[in-house]
C-alpha cells in the first residue's frame, strides 16, 4: 500500500474558521503591522473618518495604488476631484524635495471619501493624512522629518 493510511489529511483548524484565517493572513501579510503610535507618523488637520489612517499600510485598490506607489522615494496621494488642487501650492510644498516625492493625483477611487492627502513613506505606511486641500500641516511634518538639508544632502549623493 505504499504507507497510505487511507486516511485523509483535513486542513488545520485556522484555515476552517473564517475569523482565525483572516486573522492569519493579517499577520502574514503584515496588514496588521501599523505604526499609528509612533512620533514619525500624524494625523493632520480634519483627517477622514474612514480608511486607513497615519501609521496603516497603504491597501491596494482596484486601480493599482500599489502600482502607482511601485517607485522609490515618497508619495503624495492628492484625492478628491483633480480641480481642487492649486499646482503652486503643492509645488511649494514639496519644493526642495521634490527628487524625493512623487505627486500623485488621483481624483475620488482611493480608500479615503472627500478631499484627502497623504503622504506614504517608501517602505509602504502612511507617514501623514490629512482632509482638504491646506496643505500647511503636510509642510510641518515634511520640515520635521525630511528637512530641507537632508534632501539637499541626499540629492548630491545621488
Amino acid at each position: 500500500m505504499g504507507g497510505e493510511s487511507g486516511i485523509r489529511a483535513s486542513p488545520p483548524l485556522v484555515l476552517r474558521l473564517p475569523a482565525l484565517r483572516a486573522a492569519a493572513f493579517r499577520t502574514l501579510s503584515q496588514l496588521a503591522i501599523n505604526y499609528r503610535r509612533s512620533p514619525a507618523t500624524a494625523e493632520g488637520p480634519h483627517p477622514p473618518r474612514r480608511g486607513p489612517r497615519a501609521g496603516d499600510r497603504l491597501p491596494d485598490t482596484p486601480g493599482g495604488l500599489h502600482a502607482t506607489t511601485a517607485a522609490p522615494g515618497y508619495h503624495l496621494l492628492l484625492c478628491g476631484p483633480h480641480d481642487v488642487w492649486d499646482t503652486r501650492r503643492i509645488e511649494a510644498a514639496t519644493r526642495g524635495r521634490d527628487h524625493l516625492i512623487h505627486v500623485h493625483t488621483l481624483g475620488t477611487k482611493v480608500p479615503w471619501r472627500g478631499i484627502t492627502h497623504c503622504l506614504v513613506r517608501p517602505d509602504g505606511y502612511i507617514a501623514y493624512r490629512a482632509g482638504g486641500t491646506d496643505l500647511t500641516g503636510l509642510v510641518g511634518y515634511l520640515e520635521r522629518w525630511l528637512p530641507l538639508s537632508a534632501a539637499a544632502a541626499r540629492t548630491t549623493r545621488a
